[in-house]
């Protein structure tokens, strides 16, 4: 699989059992951690507001998923 070269990026290694290692830049990483101390933590920049639908079911995680699961809860 081909990764797409990301300037912030060093190096992606698979590392065995469903893990990914991605090494970041370190000027990146430090100007982030910079950032971080000087400004505190900062909610993410938000695009214009929108109405959404938050499906509340909740099956019995105790039994085995099925098709049953996937109906409207609402």
């Amino acid at each position: 699989m081909r990764l797409v070269r990301w300037w912030i990026v060093v190096q992606v290694e698979l590392a065995g059992a469903g893990f990914i290692n991605v090494h970041l830049q370190k000027d990146f990483v430090s100007r982030q951690i910079s950032e971080l101390l000087q400004k505190g933590v900062r909610p993410p920049r938000s695009g214009p507001r929108r109405r959404v639908v938050i499906d509340m079911s909740s099956p019995n995680i105790a039994k085995e998923m099925h098709v049953g699961h996937l109906r409207y809860g609402g």
